[in-house]
């Protein structure tokens, strides 16, 4: 359960609810494709965006951009403080491209689905970068073995973990806005067995359609 460590139940939860947010953003990629709506690229860019960050999250591939940069922070007198983990160098220019790129994506989302979007990348981000930069230079002047270390990593990925948690949040809502019924189905009789995504959007139960009743010759 150490949230500093990784190959364990947090580790765990945290990819699976990155791999969960990919295949939502794919489902309603998909439902925009069939749709015809724009904004179609965006949204399977974001699935293939979370699924790597599910990746990373398993396999620490982060670690290794850390390792790469090491030696010429090192070289240049920077591995120290707040750039202690390197890695967060490539981090924040990756966000800063993701966030320039999305710009107009982001400003044609409904406002509800908009202002959840922004919450949870706000956490995410101020918890993987901001706090993470605060906890490298609190190991870099007192070591790890100390309480004060332990609360910014618990701080750290307590903000990861709920900022995942919005954003699944967001995704379901959105999703669940603009239709009552998503069906997922794999029919044998389309070529090479392809899947797709039907939508449908019906009556509430409560308010069922009225059926016309034939006239039976039959007696009762």
């Amino acid at each position: 359960m150490n949230l500093d460590d990784e190959s364990n139940f947090p580790t765990w939860y945290s990819s699976s609810a990155l791999l969960l947010s990919a295949i939502l953003l794919a489902v309603i990629g998909l439902t925009n494709k069939r749709e015809g709506n724009p904004y179609t690229r965006e949204w399977f860019g974001l699935a293939a965006i979370f699924l790597y960050l599910s990746l990373d999250e398993a396999a620490e591939l982060h670690e290794g951009m850390g390792a790469s940069l090491r030696p010429m922070l090192k070289a240049a007198g920077y591995f120290h403080g707040f750039l202690r983990y390197s890695w967060v160098i490539v981090g924040a220019m990756f966000v800063l491209i993701i966030a320039l790129t999305y710009l107009r994506f982001l400003a044609a989302l409904p406002v509800q689905t908009r202002s959840r979007f922004l919450i949870a990348g706000s956490l995410y981000v101020g918890g993987a970068l901001g706090i993470e930069m605060l906890e490298g230079r609190h190991e870099y002047l007192y070591g790890k073995e100390n309480f004060s270390y332990m609360m910014f990593v618990t701080v750290e990925e307590g903000l990861e973990m709920l900022g995942i948690v919005v954003f699944l949040y967001a995704l379901v809502s959105h999703l669940g806005s603009s239709r009552s019924v998503l069906q997922i189905l794999i029919e044998d009789d389309l070529p090479e067995h392809t899947s797709h995504i039907a939508v449908e959007n019906q009556l509430p139960m409560n308010n069922p359609p009225k059926v016309p009743h034939s006239k039976s010759h039959n007696p009762p």
